[in-house]
């Protein structure tokens, strides 16, 4: 997580002066090289005391060392020509072939820098916890969600039903687990241990079930708790983008391998199985038809 999604992330999470400053230096983004302390306190309604604690919370000495890494961290977007934006992919003037040329871009750098930091060694075990599971809960909201139906739609058809917790049933779902089940947890951000879904990580440690994470790069509160962690690739903003283009195509991907690792693990049984499957669900289409004439 690069220095901008942080501030971001703080302007999200918080509603006190943190807050106020973040939003202020978002909004400021392309002329903060202009401001001195004492502007960003005056815009900000804040202190030049506070603005410095503000900076000092992510690593930096005062206002001058974090304007710089904040410049420095524009540049290096600038920098990569070759690296699409995956924040604005495409701007007010693009053509719809530039668009659809554009998120195909997206796509294809998003799953390659995912694939680079993919541990296929915890894919590997996480496959043996999903075959040694006695139950396979998701727990993550809107809009992970969609991307953990579809992983669940493919895990069903090799007779590995997965289930997935909705929001704000987490706490009596995990409390129905044990050692014998598996959680599965999906959140970029990973932060924050009062929201949903870090506000369970507490019960599954203390109860020992085994638990598999997806989340952002960066040293968050579920990368601090658990060990099996897999990496979602994403340069996105909270803030200033379109869409969600980039993390839904790196956790789309994650979820790919592990169901492909399932499937590759006893191929023949389930590629014979997958075939039945799919003709019992086109004789029942084909009856449905004939019921309704």
């Amino acid at each position: 997580m690069n220095l901008i999604q942080q501030i971001e992330q703080t302007a999200a999470y918080h509603t006190d002066a943190r807050r106020s400053i973040a939003l202020t230096i978002l909004a400021h983004r392309n002329d903060l090289y202009t401001l001195s302390l004492q502007d960003l306190a005056d815009l900000s309604f804040t202190s030049k005391p506070t603005v410095v604690r503000f900076t000092q919370s992510f690593g930096y000495q005062g206002w001058k060392d974090f304007r710089v890494a904040y410049i420095a961290c524009l540049q290096k977007e600038k920098d990569n020509p070759e690296r699409i934006d995956v924040n604005y992919p495409f701007n007010e003037n693009s053509s719809l072939e530039e668009v659809a040329a554009s998120i195909a871009q997206v796509m294809k750098q998003t799953v390659e820098d995912t694939r680079e930091t993919l541990d296929l060694d915890l894919v590997n075990r996480t496959v043996n916890l999903i075959e040694r599971a006695r139950r396979i809960i998701i727990f993550c909201v809107s809009p992970n969600i969609y991307a953990a139906s579809l992983f669940a739609r493919k895990m069903i058809t090799i007779q590995l039903p997965v289930h997935i917790c909705q929001p704000k049933e987490m706490g009596i779902t995990v409390r129905s687990m044990s050692s014998r089940d598996l959680a599965i947890i999906i959140s970029y951000a990973g932060n924050y241990s009062l929201d949903e879904p870090m506000k369970i990580t507490d019960y599954l440690i203390e109860n020992k079930i085994p638990t598999v994470v997806l989340t952002g790069a960066s040293d968050n509160y579920l990368r601090q708790h658990f060990g099996n962690v897999l990496t979602i690739a994403s340069d996105e903003n909270y803030f200033t983008k379109i869409a969600t283009f980039a993390t839904e195509e790196s956790i789309n991907y994650i979820l790919n391998v592990i169901f492909a690792g399932c499937f590759a693990r006893h191929f023949k049984e389930n590629d014979v199985n997958k075939i039945h499957t799919s003709r019992f669900l086109e004789l029942l289409r084909i009856s449905g038809i004939e019921d309704a004439k």
